[in-house]
């Protein structure tokens, strides 16, 4: 398998909550997002059990190498 950092976007409409994100770990990939791999985040975990699973899920950008992902993500945050 390969490895392709990526950032990623999860919005519930419901409540309008948003949680954009990124991944880095060895063996990464796009298609696990919200099939194998459901973010890091505890706040996330808490929000999907109060509010179910987000129904906007999108792989935002995709990287070659992990400090290119790491940047954009805070480029993005910021």
């Amino acid at each position: 398998m390969s490895n392709i950092p990526y950032t990623y976007l999860l919005k519930w409409s419901s409540t309008n909550a948003k949680y954009y994100g990124v991944r880095y770990s060895k063996n990464c990939n796009p298609s696990d997002l919200w099939v194998k791999y459901f973010t890091s985040s505890s706040i996330v975990a808490n929000y999907v059990l109060e509010h179910g699973d987000p129904d906007i899920i999108q792989i935002r950008k995709t990287f070659n190498d992990v400090d290119s992902a790491r940047q954009w993500e805070q480029t993005v945050l910021k």
